[in-house]
């Protein structure tokens, strides 16, 4: 192996990013709870959390869009997503992701072995578009739901090989009564190869208050590919509704068997067919990965979102 593939092999080691659950590039309102929403989302998430989840007994048309910023990887993530669960018992979502990050790189310190001017000709910028498409069909009264979705993934990354893998979602969803859902769900069950996106199975459990006012989820999820065994991960998270029309949003997320743990808030408004919204996430404990140098340790560990959605 000459020193051009080892300096490759090394680049990509210390460029690549903590793994980001799923959840990353879901709605503002999924990331405040934890990316809870196996179950009972509370947007349009379900359809890349679980498509069976699309399909519940508040029948509706959804549109939604999205963007979020992180500074620790100089990455900007837009996303728009689009949901029928109103016109008949067979419901459909898509969804469109696109991110661009360019992670810091220094190759004085990173590969002070190598040389330092041909290192700096290196283009570190890397983008990842990824499509989702969900159906699902309720039955007796959306109470049972089963639904499917298929993943889209195209990777351009100047360190690494172009890739455009394809996977598969399969789930269910049990609505209790009208204000508790149980969820389950493979994900990535065609397995992707990008540490973005191992392949899981999950469970969640999802509970309403009558009129609204709280809303509660927690789901379990066993990660098989971040590891060198399966991982047990947990998110969860609650809303609170004031007045109809304002809503304070709690969360927790682990990854990697809690070796990387994540708190976030947020805040929206909502009206009958309008909501607006934004969340911070924090990451906690140690940052074992590259910082941006241009922002400090607070800044780092940040991710923000910005969303809103139309419903009718």
């Amino acid at each position: 192996m000459n020193r051009w593939t080892c300096s490759l092999l090394l680049i990509t080691t210390i460029l690549a990013a903590p793994a980001a659950a799923e959840e990353d590039w879901t709605s503002g309102k999924t990331l405040a709870v934890g990316g809870a929403g196996r179950a009972m989302p509370l947007d349009n998430s379900g359809i890349v959390l679980n498509p069976a989840a699309i399909v519940s007994p508040f029948a509706a048309y959804t549109t939604e869009a999205g963007y979020q910023r992180m500074d620790a990887t100089r990455s900007d993530v837009f996303h728009a997503s689009a949901q029928d669960c109103k016109t008949s018992e067979l419901a459909m979502g898509i969804s469109q992701t696109f991110e661009w990050a360019n992670p810091p790189f220094d190759p004085y310190t990173d590969l002070s072995w190598y040389s330092a001017d041909t290192i700096d000709e290196l283009d570190t910028k890397r983008r990842v578009d990824r499509f989702a498409w969900a159906l699902a069909y309720g039955f007796a009264q959306r109470r049972f739901n089963i639904g499917a979705g298929l993943r889209v993934y195209h990777v351009q990354d100047p360190l690494r090989e172009e890739k455009t893998p394809v996977s598969l979602d399969v789930g269910a969803t049990w609505w209790v009564s009208p204000n508790v859902a149980i969820g389950v769900v493979g994900g990535n069950l065609i397995p992707t190869k990008l540490e973005e996106e191992p392949t899981t199975l999950a469970a969640g459990f999802g509970v309403m208050s009558l009129g609204g006012i709280l809303w509660f989820e927690a789901d379990g999820v066993i990660d098989f590919d971040s590891g060198d065994k399966a991982q047990v991960d947990l998110r969860a998270g609650a809303q609170v509704t004031i007045l109809t029309q304002f809503n304070i949003r709690a969360g927790y997320a682990s990854d990697s068997a809690f070796g990387q743990q994540y708190m976030s808030w947020g805040l929206g408004w909502t009206i009958p067919q309008f909501s607006v919204g934004y969340t911070m996430r924090v990451e906690l404990g140690e940052m074992e990965r590259r910082l941006n140098p241009d922002k400090g340790e607070v800044a780092n560990r940040m991710l923000h979102s910005w969303m809103m959605s139309v419903m009718f």
